[in-house]
């Protein structure tokens, strides 16, 4: 008799289950909270434990304020200010029944408010609070691009934005490089490793010419720039992709 093999059920953590502690007030115990609406994937962990779940509030609010007003209240009122990345607009189209003093933790108010909402979610990441409306296909696409690296999201909008007609222009690449440098990017980390070793090998015969930045590598070996560029294009619009 053939044995029927067991089916084994993965299991994963809850990507929105957190730890809250409020370090800043003696007696108060640790706790699990299971925020309904809050999106890990897109938060950046350190900011999200200090900023949101690990953060206090006690400031009282007017009546009739809009959601809008009273999310910016109590993020610049938190004793550790969160700053805003971008509000939903749907915030501007409710008001607040009543005022009163809002007390407690950051995270939770914040919960409390986008549940007034179908799919209205929320995350802090480096840039600051996000609270946006998404839908199933949005959201996807929005974790997607958060796993990314920073440059490919940079550089792949950077690109795309710069093509006309299915070309983007010496100018415009040029232009790219620069604000690449700016940020700070290196050169090594992010072009294929022929293109590295054509620069690498300028560098060792011309040491005091060495080729540091994307502006000088567009001028000695600009279609292994362009390759970079592509590929970081591909990789943004795949993750774009709704």
């Amino acid at each position: 008799m053939k044995r029927k093999r067991r089916r084994r059920i993965r299991t994963s953590p809850n990507l929105t289950e957190y730890v809250v502690r409020d370090f800043l007030r003696d007696g108060e115990s640790e706790f699990v909270a299971y925020p309904k609406r809050f999106i890990a994937e897109l938060a950046e962990p350190a900011q999200a434990s200090a900023l949101a779940f690990n953060n206090f509030v006690n400031l009282s609010v007017e009546v009739q304020a809009t959601f809008r007003k009273a999310v910016k209240k109590i993020a610049k009122g938190a004793e550790r200010p969160l700053a805003i990345n971008s509000l939903s607009t749907a915030l501007d189209g409710k008001t607040l029944v009543r005022g009163g003093v809002y007390r407690g933790h950051l995270w939770k108010m914040i919960d409390d408010l986008t549940q007034n909402w179908k799919r209205m979610f929320w995350w802090v990441s480096e840039e600051g609070l996000s609270i946006e409306v998404l839908t199933p296909k949005q959201l996807r696409s929005k974790v997607k691009l958060k796993r990314l690296t920073p440059f490919e999201r940079l550089a792949g909008r950077l690109f795309q934005g710069a093509m006309v007609q299915n070309r983007v222009s010496d100018q415009a690449v040029l232009s790219i490089a620069r604000q690449l440098d700016d940020v700070g990017f290196e050169l090594k980390p992010h072009l294929q490793p022929a293109d590295w070793g054509k620069i690498a090998q300028y560098n060792q015969k011309y040491a005091r010419k060495a080729i540091r930045t994307f502006e000088q590598a567009i001028q000695y070996h600009p279609r292994g720039i362009r390759r970079c560029l592509s590929d970081a294009k591909r990789r943004y619009e795949k993750a774009c992709e709704i």
